[in-house]
């Protein structure tokens, strides 16, 4: 119960540090919300793409990469790719995709990273 009150706080400073507290519009709440959402499921997208064979440098522009993509097709469904909506949504993306991996998906994510990358009986770096 405390890991949910704690990812809770996260969120909301997410948002507020992205612009999208205090009293939003509807329509910057629902982004904000979707890019949240989108967020918490982004590591298990990068885990997919990201190779362990890759150098730390090129694993996190493909990170960004991922990132700033997600949030601008979560600006298109919701009907609002405005530049500053564009990065509002990056960023409370890109943070929360951060944040999820590092508390919940990273043991789930090197599976999968493990799986989809080529010599994948290899051990993943650092002897894990």
């Amino acid at each position: 119960m405390e890991t949910i009150v704690v990812e809770a706080g996260v969120v909301a400073g997410v948002l507020a540090a992205a612009g999208m507290g205090g009293a939003p519009d509807a329509v910057s709440q629902e982004l904000a919300m979707w890019s949240a959402l989108a967020g918490w499921f982004t590591p298990l997208v990068v885990a997919v793409i990201q190779q362990r064979r890759w150098a730390p440098e090129v694993r996190v522009a493909a990170t960004i990469a991922v990132c700033v993509c997600v949030a601008a097709v979560t600006c298109v469904l919701e009907g609002t790719l405005t530049a500053d909506r564009w990065v509002s949504s990056a960023l409370t993306v890109a943070t929360l995709a951060v944040v999820t991996y590092q508390t919940v998906w990273k043991k789930v994510a090197d599976r999968v990273e493990g799986a989809t990358s080529p010599g994948r009986h290899r051990a993943p770096e650092g002897g894990r």
